[in-house]
């Protein structure tokens, strides 16, 4: 709102409404004007002159403004008579002078002028005479007008054929001249002083001085001088003497043209004062937001609309559209909260207006509507009434939390995360509820139809994918029912035949001559008790041992360390026993004491768990899930069933029946003929169950592993021992790995978190009983095996621990503890009042078999079993062999001796240490201390056979990888490497005594990473960089040799005839010649390398870790021949004559014969 004239014309400024022309010259005039000039007077000039709309100048002035003074008949602007106003009149004689008047707009602004304070601003030169139109309008001619003489220019009219209608027309009489203004002191008109501009600017209903139309200037051009956009009043025009018309009967040919002239005047006058007139939106646009800011939101919309159709492409045409959006959105509903209208008219609006580059105006309001709209819609999902309603709002909510997710809409700063989190959060857990039904539905029907066409994998899959999705459908009803009938259809598609395979008396044909099994111990005077064998798993064989003594009575490698080591024939304490060989794929039946062999059965597809000996025949499981039964005293097959499907644990017995545990899904129930009697419904994945079923008196327990606990399934047996499905399902926390164990009437769970007591109540419809539970020390094994003996609880796990039950809370309460920090790797086992258990000891290697007295814990007798051979070679008599173990006990084996299985128990301490490296070298062994002290030593009484030698060594360091290699050439020389940078070429001198003595070093650019190897004129060895370093014997010079590919060296290298052997860390086995030249290089697909090669006839021979001895071409590794030892090796045979001495991973040595070309 303007205060002032000028302030008025400082907010016309700029705006286009006004020519810039105009406004200056309105700014002199006011400012020359003698008394005050208000806003409202120029407001209204301007208004009456169409640069404003009338509330445009009410806006600007800030009131109302005052009466208009202008004429509003374009009739009289134009200086004509109305058109059938007034009767036509006669022509008159002669023609009548024009009456002075200024025009009449002129009159309308001098007076206007004169209001405001202010000279005319079309005044004219004092020596003119202003002309105005007649203000009466024509209806039609009525004779020519008399001219008037003008004083300002005289001009000659054109002749004409014709005279013009227009131009006879009677003028009207003229306003007289507006009073002169008291106080306006005379002003001289200014170059182009004009309020509407130059000429171009001009008003178009601005008056000009009447001109007769029918002068020659206005016949030449209509438009030229009196046209709409006529700038300023022409120059006067000299009368002309109206000629009377010759022939009353001859019409005009000049009228019809003027007549056109005259209408396109009015078009162009019309169209130019539209468009100078008309508004440029801004009222219409405040309209619309006072409407918006009144919350009247549909006034609002339907102004915006307007606004946008008139005025696109205005500067507020953005904020037009966002507010008609925004009110859109705020009257879809009448109520806040119905965020159900809203929605859609969200989507819409937001749709529209999301590319609006001052969108930033509505994020104060659109972030919080779309928040709540979400939040809101989202609460009512979950509490819909049915599924379909909550499903419907469910989709509104999902929409509602997408807008309010665009950033667009709600920018991070304004966006409520944790609410948003929280709503996202529920709709997916409210989706996933909905989905849960249907899901089920369709997994039903889908596994159902896999489990009728015996795809028992396909309908696994689909009950996987379900409980993946939905955990809590596990133990789901309608899954269990479905279970049930699908187990009617799954056994009675199980077929059982007979089996006609025969089982053998003899040992499998086999390269091996003779076997040597080691063990020892502290000396003992207690006698044997054939009543009492001891048999524990270690190192993958089962150990027989004498449950007085402690001695080791035989040993048989059956390639597994799990589970019970043998199975009894029958409870006789003399009985043969049964056990599964998975080296060799058979179960075989040997005697107890001597393990001599009564029969074997061997088998195509691979054996799994352990043996079931049933009335009189031993049942045997396959992981292809067939199910053999044996003849228990010929080994011979009876029976065979063929599951759906495959498995991993061995059969168990009980209540007369045989319970197999299927990979997935089922438990197998079968006659002890193996028809199959049930096929009950568990539900498992695979690898869940990992323990055998325990068989009570009137249930079957079965624990099924879950991410963090178990699910124990109890199924009761009727009278007839079968199983009718899972009447109780106990959750109990932490994992079961070892099979449940029953004192008394209880049950006890051990898991991996704690030991869980139930007491036992077959009648009940939940025979299970939770008394309590013993938490385990965060500390302890994962694994632990429970037993009873004399009816205590023992737990073998770190440590042998004995328990005593409290029937009051169901508690245990440790009695005894034993073997602190040492892992017992299996259950304990009782005869009468003496316990036997298998350990570990922390940093020792092998096994430590112990009797222990079960009332006291006092230890009896304790067997080391199965450590390993530091070394073996053959003595310098060929008679010999000698063997080191890690734990650093000397067994000589006399060779000619050697046939047979065989065993040697070796009373040696315990406690003894491990020895330094030693190799056999000029009649003795040579060893290499960790502190660098070098020995030649007698093999038999290990006194000194020369002065030794001391290698260079740090203070405070071990030389701990340390090699050596008899040089080839001179028996007396040996090279050595330190394991680090130095390389050692020693001499043994004799005279004038024995002493080692250096012939020459050298030092490695980079540290070594293998042994050092010899041949006749060179030494060899490999640097962390994978280069074969060549040293020329005996000056020790250094040429390298070639890059081999690798890392590491995982065995060698080692000198073998002419060549070098090593084999890398990527498994392969590369051939050296003497320059250190790679020759050729083989994969080893039988694995790693045991120990180091031999060579015979010309041959390489290569024992493997995986039990395979092979005989390779030197020329360029090709496979020769090869033997299966049927167990694993570890360490470097010896040739011994014909023969080989091979040592084992059990720490046993193997007799094999060379293996023959094919």
């Amino acid at each position: 709102m303007a205060k002032t004239a000028q302030e008025l014309l400082d907010n016309l400024a700029g705006s286009g409404l006004v020519p810039p022309e105009a406004l200056e010259s309105l700014r002199r005039q006011v400012a020359k004007a003698t008394k005050p000039v208000s806003p409202g007077t120029i407001a209204r000039l301007l208004v009456d002159h169409g640069h404003l709309t009338e509330a445009q100048g009410e806006r600007l002035a800030g009131a109302p403004l005052p009466a208009s003074k202008k004429s509003s008949s374009h009739s009289g602007v134009l200086g004509l008579e109305p058109i059938g106003a007034t009767p036509p009149k006669p022509p008159q004689s002669g023609p009548k002078p024009a009456v002075k008047s200024p025009s009449k707009s002129q009159a309308e602004i001098d007076l206007a002028a004169a209001e405001l304070g202010l000279a005319p601003i079309h005044e004219a030169p004092k020596t003119a005479t202003k002309l105005s139109p007649a203000s009466a309008p024509v209806t039609k001619p009525a004779g020519p007008p008399k001219a008037a003489p003008s004083t300002i220019t005289k001009v000659k009219p054109a002749p004409s054929s014709a005279p013009s209608t227009i131009a006879k027309a009677k003028a009207a009489p003229l306003p007289a001249a507006a009073p002169p203004i008291e106080g306006l002191a005379p002003l001289s008109p200014l170059p182009g002083d004009d309020l509407f501009g130059p000429a171009t600017l001009a008003d178009p209903f601005a008056a000009s001085p009447v001109i007769p139309l029918d002068s020659p200037a206005n016949l030449a051009d209509p438009l030229a001088a009196a046209g709409p956009l006529a700038a300023a009043p022409l120059a006067a025009q000299k009368p002309a003497t109206a000629k009377p018309r010759t022939s009353p009967g001859k019409r005009s040919k000049v009228l019809p043209i003027i007549g056109i002239a005259v209408v396109v005047l009015l078009i162009v006058g019309g169209i130019a004062g539209f468009v100078l007139t008309r508004s440029n939106g801004d009222e219409e646009f405040a309209l619309a937001e006072q409407d918006y800011q009144a919350k009247s939101y549909d006034a609002a919309i339907a102004k915006h609309s307007t606004f946008l159709e008139d005025f696109p492409s205005s500067s507020k045409a953005s904020t037009a559209r966002l507010h008609r959006g925004m009110a859109k959105i705020l009257a879809a509903s009448p109520s806040k909260d119905n965020y159900t209208a809203v929605l859609p008219a969200a989507k819409s609006a937001l749709t529209e207006i999301g590319g609006e580059k001052e969108l930033s105006q509505l994020h104060g309001e659109l972030a919080p509507l779309l928040t709540e709209m979400a939040a809101a819609l989202t609460e009512q999902a979950k509490q819909g009434k049915t599924s379909a309603e909550s499903a419907e709002k469910l989709a509104q909510a999902k929409d509602a939390l997408a807008l309010a997710n665009d950033g667009r809409f709600v920018p991070g700063s304004l966006r409520q995360w944790q609410r948003l989190a929280e709503v996202e959060e529920s709709l997916g857990l409210l989706e996933r509820d909905l989905g849960r039904g249907k899901s089920l539905e369709v997994a039903l029907a889908d596994i159902k139809k896999h489990a009728e066409t015996s795809k028992l994998d396909a309908a696994r899959a689909e009950r996987t994918k379900l409980i993946l999705g939905y955990p809590e459908l596990a133990g789901d009803v309608a899954l269990r029912d479905l279970g049930k009938q699908i187990g009617k259809t799954v056994a009675a598609g199980l077929k059982t035949a007979a089996d006609s395979s025969k089982g053998e008396s003899g040992e499998a044909k086999s390269s091996v001559l003779a076997s040597l099994s080691l063990a020892s111990g502290k000396p003992t005077t207690a006698a044997e008790t054939p009543e009492q064998t001891f048999f524990a798993l270690a190192a993958s064989s089962v150990w027989a041992l004498d449950g007085g003594s402690g001695k080791l009575l035989w040993s048989r490698p059956v390639g597994r360390n799990s589970g019970n080591a043998v199975s009894p024939l029958t409870a006789d304490a003399s009985s043969d026993v049964i056990l599964a060989d998975l080296f060799r794929n058979e179960v075989v039946c040997v005697n107890r004491r001597s393990g001599a062999l009564r029969w074997r059965h061997p088998f195509k597809a691979s054996l799994t768990g352990e043996p079931l000996v049933l009335d009189g025949q031993v049942i045997v499981a396959t992981t292809n899930g067939k199910i053999v039964a044996l003849d228990a005293q010929s080994g011979n097959g009876k029976s065979a069933a063929q599951l759906p499907q495959g498995c991993r644990l061995g059969p168990v017995g009980g209540a007369g029946k045989i319970f197999v545990v299927a990979e997935h899904s089922f438990l197998f129930v079968l006659s002890p003929d193996l028809k199959c009697e049930a096929a009950v419904y568990l539900g498992h994945e695979p690898g869940s169950i990992e323990t055998l079923p325990i068989i009570l008196s009137g249930h079957a327990v079965v624990a099924e592993n879950r991410p963090s606990s178990s699910l124990l399934h109890v199924l009761a047996l009727d009278e007839k021992g079968l199983a009718a499905g899972p009447s109780q399902q106990v959750d109990v926390d932490g994992q079961v790995t070892t099979r449940p164990v029953l004192l008394g009437e209880r049950l006890l769970a051990l898991t991996d978190r704690q030991t869980v007591a139930f007491d036992y109540q077959p009648a009940d419809d939940e025979p299970l009983k939770k008394l309590g539970e013993t938490a385990v020390p965060e500390s302890a094994a994962l694994i632990r095996f429970g037993a009873v003996q004399a009816d205590k609880l023992w737990v073998a796990a770190d440590g042998l621990r004995r328990f005593d039950f409290i029937p009051a809370g169901g508690a245990l309460k440790e009695a005894w503890t034993g073997f602190a920090a040492e892992t017992l790797e299996a259950p304990p086992q009782g005869i009468a009042d003496t316990l036997f258990c298998v350990r570990r000891s922390v940093g020792r290697t092998g096994f430590i078999a112990t009797a222990l007295k079960a009332a006291s814990g006092e230890t009896l007798w304790e067997t080391h079993l199965a450590q390993p051979l530091a070394s073996l070679h053959v003595a310098a008599d060929g008679a010999s062999a000698i063997a080191t173990t890690t734990a650093g006990a000397d067994v000589r084996v006399e060779l000619a001796s050697l046939s047979g299985a065989n065993v040697q128990f070796l009373p040696v301490a315990p406690d003894a240490k491990s020895k330094a490296f030693s190799i056999s070298w000029a009649g003795g062994r040579l060893n290499i201390s960790t502190s660098g002290s070098v020995e030649l030593l007698d093999e038999k009484t290990s006194a000194p056979l020369a002065e030794p030698f001391q290698l260079s060594i740090r203070p405070g360091t071990q030389l701990t990888n340390c090699s050596a290699a008899p040089a080839g050439g001179d028996e007396a020389n040996v090279v050595i490497c330190d394991g680090v940078n130095s390389v050692y070429l020693l001499h043994l001198e004799s005279a004038p005594q024995s002493r080692l003595t250096l012939v020459a070093k050298a030092t490695l650019k980079l540290p070594a990473i293998s042994r050092v190897a010899a041949l006749e004129s060179s030494a060899c060895v490999l640097d962390q960089s994978g280069t074969s370093q060549v040293f020329s014997l005996p000056d020790l010079k250094l040429k390298p040799g070639a890059k081999i590919d690798c890392r590491s060296v995982v065995m060698g290298p080692e000198a073998v005839g002419k060549h070098i052997i090593l084999e890398t860390d990527k498994g392969d086995l590369v051939c050296l010649d003497a320059a250190g030249k790679q020759l050729w290089k083989v994969a080893l697909a039988e694995g790693p390398m045991a120990g180091q090669p031999l060579t015979s006839g010309g041959d390489f021979l290569v024992s493997t870790k995986r039990g395979v001895l092979l005989r390779l071409a030197s020329a360029n590794g090709k496979e020769l021949a090869r033997a299966d030892l049927g167990q694993p090796l570890a360490g470097s045979p010896a040739m011994a004559g014909n023969a080989v001495l091979v040592p084992t991973a059990d720490g046993g040595i193997l007799k094999v014969a060379i293996p023959e070309k094919k």
